[in-house]
């Protein structure tokens, strides 16, 4: 009798952790599973589970960290990288004409981070003008602009767009990757990614995003603190740019009674130009009508370019 209910306890279990991969679990959700706390024998039962759960750490199958476990997974997807057949980047156009420094691959978080109402929409709408026509389509997900507002900036552009417009804005709060799985080629702009008190989850929404691309690629904007000057990071820090393949940081300078922006290249994982690192390169800009953006001056790579020729 005994025998038996240890195998329907652990043949229970086994299904339990087929649904539950990636989930660290304490023995107490087993219990709540099988309703031990109802069940005429559930000390037995219980009993069982810990029997059961011990013997899979033994067996190398289940990890335990204190009193939470995780089934440990034993896949291996390699990466067959002499087997490619398309080594091409992507054709991405960059407002500021970033693309002159930066190369964009496919499967790309790319994350723009900048305190409130300083060009971080404006720089992702023209995301959307540049690219309009990208073959695997252009998709906007805002949290932040009703659709008078989006009009309106659309409309100050100065930009020639068909009716109806070759890209698609979506009002979208939360989840994003669920929809980018949709659509894992195109281009997925985000604005923004806001997670109110859950900071901390940054990383992990990036992460998310990155793991719901295919070749396609994804502007992620992200608040960032006014008040903590020097810092190029939105919030979240450093585990924001963990998955981000390019990292671009807006701030504003002051100047006399001028008053401009800057763009900081914080991180850029491909180069243009093999032979100029684009990492810490700052371009200074204005912004008309809340939506045209207009390079101020010349980097040092444009200088030196001009210098040889």
């Amino acid at each position: 009798m005994e025998d038996s209910l240890y195998g329907k306890v652990s043949r229970g279990i086994d299904d339990w952790l087929e649904l539950h991969r990636d989930e660290w679990f304490r023995r107490e959700d087993i219990w709540a599973h099988f309703g031990l706390n109802k069940v005429q024998d559930g000390t037995q039962w219980k009993k069982y589970v810990a029997v059961k759960l011990n013997n899979e750490v033994k067996a190398g199958i289940l990890e335990k960290n204190n009193t939470k476990f995780r089934l440990i997974d034993k896949t291996l997807d390699e990466i067959k990288w002499q087997d490619l057949t398309d080594t091409s980047t992507l054709d991405i156009k960059y407002p500021l004409g970033l693309e002159q420094f930066v190369t964009t691959y496919p499967k790309s978080p790319i994350v723009v981070a900048a305190p409130p109402g300083w060009g971080k929409t404006a720089f992702l709408m023209n995301v959307a003008l540049l690219n309009m026509n990208y073959p695997q389509g252009v998709f906007v997900w805002s949290n932040d602009l009703t659709d008078v507002e989006i009009f309106e900036r659309l409309k100050n552009s100065g930009v020639e767009i068909p009716n109806p417009a070759p890209f698609k804005i979506f009002e979208r709060m939360a989840h994003f990757a669920d929809v980018i799985k949709m659509n894992p080629d195109g281009i997925h702009i985000v604005d923004y990614l806001d997670l109110n008190q859950d900071l901390f989850m940054v990383g992990k929404e990036i992460d998310d995003i990155y793991q719901a691309l295919g070749r396609g690629v994804a502007f992620i904007g992200l608040q960032k603190n006014p008040f903590n000057k020097g810092n190029p990071y939105g919030y979240g820090g450093v585990f924001s740019a963990k998955r981000a393949k390019l990292y671009l940081s807006i701030d504003t300078k002051k100047e006399g009674t001028q008053i401009s922006n800057t763009l900081t290249i914080v991180k850029a994982r491909g180069w243009a130009d093999k032979g100029f690192n684009p990492n810490g390169q700052v371009f200074n800009f204005t912004i008309k009508s809340g939506i045209r953006l207009q390079r101020l001056d010349e980097t040092e790579y444009e200088q030196e370019e001009a210098e040889i020729g």
